[in-house]
């Protein structure tokens, strides 16, 4: 019954193609490999930018993004339009990498979010640091060797556990990802824009 739910919710996500998903245990995960990444890759980044609060800094070292969005654009984009065939390894990889800049990209939206409903204080400095990006990348590595063997479709001891707990982390990257747009839609309609309250404050200064 649970596994059913998963996979229905999993459907509304992914296009759930066999050959191109994991298989734990004979299970095929709730999404396919790229999109799996994706949300392991957020999850763990998106708990270490919250640890460190580099989140509420005030500058967006923004060619992290891109060195991390990179292989999964090519990857995708290069099997999306037929001239190769990638690989659920690649897929698995990529999205990862992907899934490091998703949950910075979350992160820094949460930040400014938080700033502008005056919970917390804008700091000095950029997001991602050298260190911050440094474990991100590291954790998202150590785990697609964690997760590597799984693209072969091996039965592992205890693999019914670890299918779940992949599916828990993954479901709570989707909860946090609605719950952060959530919170930028409230703040957007009903708590006023700090760059325009300052815009304005100018304008009424240079009209004394």
């Amino acid at each position: 019954m649970m596994l059913e739910l998963v996979m229905s919710i999993g459907s509304f996500l992914c296009h759930q193609i066999p050959e191109r998903s994991i298989f734990i245990n004979g299970l095929q995960f709730f999404v396919c490999a790229r999109d799996m990444g994706i949300y392991i890759g957020f999850f763990m980044a998106f708990l270490i930018a919250l640890r460190s609060r580099e989140y509420l800094r005030e500058h967006f070292q923004i060619k992290w993004m891109f060195f991390l969005f990179a292989p999964i654009l090519y990857d995708g984009g290069t099997q999306l339009l037929g001239l190769r065939e990638s690989t659920n390894v690649l897929r698995l990889l990529t999205g990862l990498f992907g899934g490091v800049a998703m949950a910075w990209l979350t992160a820094l939206i949460l930040g400014k979010v938080l700033v502008n409903f005056k919970k917390f204080k804008e700091e000095e400095g950029a997001f991602p640091s050298r260190r911050t990006g440094i474990i991100s990348v590291s954790s998202a590595f150590i785990a697609f060797l964690a997760v590597l063997p799984l693209t072969n479709n091996l039965l592992l001891t205890g693999g019914t556990l670890l299918y779940w707990a992949l599916t828990a982390m993954s479901l709570a990257s989707l909860v946090i990802i609605q719950g952060v747009i959530l919170l930028m839609m409230v703040e957007f309609f009903f708590r006023p824009n700090k760059a325009l309250e300052k815009k304005i404050r100018e304008i009424e200064e240079r009209g004394k």
